[in-house]
């Protein structure tokens, strides 16, 4: 193969017809969870980070959808489509984890920023909700 200069619209190209045409495409609800034990559910349970990445996820992909939407090269707008999309299946799939039976949310706690919504701001994205 001979030698791309970085930046060049061959590497442009290559990179993002590579990037389009090898992702892998899965739908969240499809996924089958283990079972875990009491213990297991415990130790996640434990780490005090999943409401903030899911809405981390939910800013990002809301960050890049914004970028793909005034992106004007074709194939770059694609591309960057495409994560964005990624990075909402990211936060579906951390909510989704978070929903099941066996949920990580400590019971009893209420806990809004898995469904995208900080409490503080309010709206996905980190939108301020008006007064």
């Amino acid at each position: 193969m001979p030698e791309l200069t970085v930046g060049s619209e061959e590497h442009k190209s290559l990179f993002c017809r590579h990037f389009i045409d090898t992702h892998h495409r899965y739908e969240v609800r499809d996924i089958r969870w283990p079972e875990l034990d009491e213990a297991d559910v415990q130790r996640l349970r434990a780490m005090p980070f999943w409401d903030e990445a899911v809405q981390s996820e939910a800013t990002a992909a809301a960050r890049v959808r914004a970028m793909a939407d005034v992106e004007p090269d074709t194939l770059l707008r694609e591309a960057i489509a495409m994560q964005a999309y990624e990075e909402e299946r990211h936060a579906a799939l951390l909510e989704s984890l978070t929903q099941r039976p066996q949920a990580l949310r400590h019971p009893g706690q209420d806990h809004p920023q898995a469904h995208g919504r900080h409490p503080r701001r309010g709206a996905p994205g980190g939108q301020q909700r008006p007064p």
